[in-house]
């Protein structure tokens, strides 16, 4: 199974979308909270 090369390439691709919308996600959860 190549699991691990499949999450190391999923974190690259939600590492660069965290960087342009990762605050508004956490401020949204801070919100709901």
């Amino acid at each position: 199974m190549q699991a691990s090369s499949v999450i190391q390439a999923h974190r690259q691709i939600i590492s660069i979308d965290a960087n342009r919308c990762g605050l508004a996600v956490i401020s949204v959860f801070l919100q709901n909270a």
